[in-house]
């Protein structure tokens, strides 16, 4: 990443997990088990799922790894992990994604702490993500360089959002439909999705009026 060397480079969605995997301390001081479920053959699903894994037995708590192999077994074992952990982390993975209502409907009510605020509209409660808008911003100045000051790829290194330029967001309707209630210092930081796509809906019907 650092010295690409090659004809490619940019910006990568590479997600903060040890800052992710934080909240769930935060929002369940109590929480001993901490289940991990991602699709097998997604290697980028399972180099998070390590960093998660350490994470959690850093701040003193028990992984529990559950993977599934597509779409046929997926909510038999997510049925399977939500009966024996306090809170389940979901990493960026496009089987999860695609089948996040199934989770969300399976996971027992516990904690779903996803990679990133898309999940957070099919049965997710809270994520530190990506801000896509700024990522692209972030691909736009590199190529921006390469185009009109002459900078070769190779020498530019592969740029990735800080935990500070991420986005720490929550939805009230899912976190209230499976009774769980986060802790006021995680809400005062926090955006509400729902509360956000209600401004947007809004704003675009009064443009529409006008």
């Amino acid at each position: 990443n650092e010295n690409p060397g090659q004809y490619v480079t940019g910006t990568s969605d590479d997600n903060p997990v040890e800052a992710q995997i934080s909240l769930i301390k935060e929002a369940l001081p109590s929480a001993e088990k901490v289940g991990i479920f991602y699709t097998q053959s997604e290697i980028n699903s399972k180099i998070q799922a390590d960093k998660a894994a350490a994470k959690i037995r850093e701040l003193g708590m028990t992984p529990v790894i559950k993977t599934c192999m597509g779409t046929t077994d997926l909510v038999a074992n997510i049925q399977s992990l939500a009966s024996d952990v306090d809170a389940i982390y979901i990493p960026t993975d496009n089987n999860c994604a695609s089948n996040m209502n199934s989770i969300a409907a399976n996971s027992n009510n516990k904690l779903l702490l996803v990679g990133e605020e898309g999940l957070l509209t099919s049965g997710g409660h809270l994520t530190l993500s990506v801000d896509y808008t700024n990522l692209g911003k972030k691909t736009a100045d590199i190529a921006v360089d390469i185009i009109t000051k002459a900078k070769k790829p190779n020498e530019i290194a592969v740029e990735t959002m800080s935990e500070a330029e991420c986005v720490l967001k929550y939805s009230s309707n899912n976190c209230e439909a499976c009774s769980i209630s986060l802790p006021q210092s995680i809400l005062d930081r926090a955006t509400n999705i729902d509360e956000e796509l209600y401004a947007r809906i809004c704003r675009s019907y009064f443009k529409y009026l006008n």
